[in-house]
């Protein structure tokens, strides 16, 4: 039988990947027939840069646009993807890369948990033949248990994730998320399996609510055309940020992991697996060098100080304040929605964060590159898009 993936929140960083890789045909080339990428927003395949959407060859690319999934019962949303994606009762496999913020910890548990039981009712109506639905999760996981004082020993491993207090259970969307999953897998003869990154590097052409890269990026190149090739521009954070250990993951990894995920029948219902570039950790004290002297900048290390006796801008002001210059120069700027929570990157992290990638190595998954590779990437099709100067 031939495979059709449902990739929900394709226009974000990782379900943009996921769409790509898909068209590309990864792992093998009958891997899927049909790609259905669904979306809340409007988005045109012109606009989507997906640059595989209509190769003779490769998978058919449908856009299913206006699902939301924070509204109406699971018969309304299944008639709304069914008008959107008329082969929706074929639907083999699920990537589900979404997320409904909200700035208050058990509101935005539940909208979450809610939206997944209205999705996973919807697919159970009409999606018999639905084999894998693959989970995005998160560091936050790990992140609501640490603190300066008392963190997580790292590398972070999955079986961690369990060690959660109650209150930390009820806050987080995650488990409620899981909670649906286990619900209604039941009834649908199905199985569902989770991938954990960190920090995602990689492409989202309507924006994103958290996306470091993508802020960083206008930030940086607004800097030099502002400034000039060789200004010296500081870390956005503190000393201690700046030499504590993690692992980012680029796009394509991501997007790569969820496929292999959705396609192994030995991964058991509820397992959940850590992802990343690369075993080795990285620090903010090795890449943002290197990240200012893609932009032609020198970094100067992070500012003597933070507090209101700096002159230094942060990167979400700097862009507003700057934003007029998109357009002088005929540039569509990125939407970041929560731009000023990025800020917050180079001052929250005070202890080591790499996870453990042991369980998904066994598991098969060996993928391993550079993580510059993946900042690099997302910095050329930003250009690409007529999102930032150059």
């Amino acid at each position: 039988m031939a495979n059709h993936v449902l990739v929900f929140g394709a226009s974000g960083s990782a379900g943009w990947s996921v769409v790509e890789e898909a068209l590309a045909r990864y792992p093998n080339h009958d891997t899927f027939s049909t790609v259905t990428a669904m979306v809340n927003r409007p988005l045109s395949l012109s606009a989507s840069g997906w640059t595989n959407g209509a190769v003779p060859g490769r998978p058919s690319l449908r856009i299913a646009s206006g699902i939301d999934l924070t509204a109406g019962t699971a018969e309304t949303l299944a008639a709304t993807m069914k008008g959107q994606a008329p082969e929706l009762n074929k639907t083999t496999h699920v990537i589900y890369c979404a997320f409904i913020q909200h700035d208050h910890p058990a509101t935005e548990a539940r909208m979450n948990g809610e939206a997944m039981q209205r999705l996973t009712g919807a697919l159970n109506l009409e999606c018999p033949d639905l084999r894998k639905f693959v989970l995005s999760e998160g560091t936050r996981f790990y992140h609501r248990q640490c603190s300066a004082e008392n963190a997580l020993p790292a590398p972070f491993k999955e079986e961690m994730t369990r060690w959660c207090n109650e209150q930390q259970r009820e806050e987080l969307f995650y488990f409620h998320m899981e909670a649906a999953l286990d619900e209604t897998c039941k009834g649908g003869g199905w199985t569902w399996c989770g991938i954990i990154p960190d920090a995602v590097i990689g492409f989202a052409p309507s924006g994103s609510t958290f996306a470091l890269q993508l802020m960083w990026a206008t930030w940086l190149a607004l800097y030099r055309h502002n400034n000039g090739a060789g200004a010296k521009v500081h870390y956005p954070g503190t000393g201690t940020s700046y030499s504590t250990k993690f692992n980012e993951v680029s796009a394509s990894v991501l997007a790569k992991g969820f496929i292999w995920a959705a396609l192994n029948p030995d991964i058991q219902n509820g397992e959940i697996f850590n992802i990343a570039d690369r075993h080795q950790p990285s620090t903010m004290a090795d890449t943002f060098p290197k990240l200012c002297g893609y932009f032609g900048l020198e970094s100067e290390g992070p500012p003597e100080t933070l507090d209101e006796t700096s002159d230094f801008v942060m990167p979400s002001k700097y862009v507003k304040d700057n934003r007029h210059r998109f357009e002088e120069m005929g540039l569509t700027p990125i939407r970041i929605w929560k731009g000023d929570w990025l800020d917050a990157y180079g001052t929250m992290y005070t202890y080591d964060r790499h996870i453990g990638l042991d369980k998904i190595r066994a598991a098969g998954f060996v993928e391993e590159r550079d993580p510059l590779g993946g900042w690099f990437k997302a910095f050329e099709q930003m250009k690409t898009a007529n999102m930032i100067p150059w």
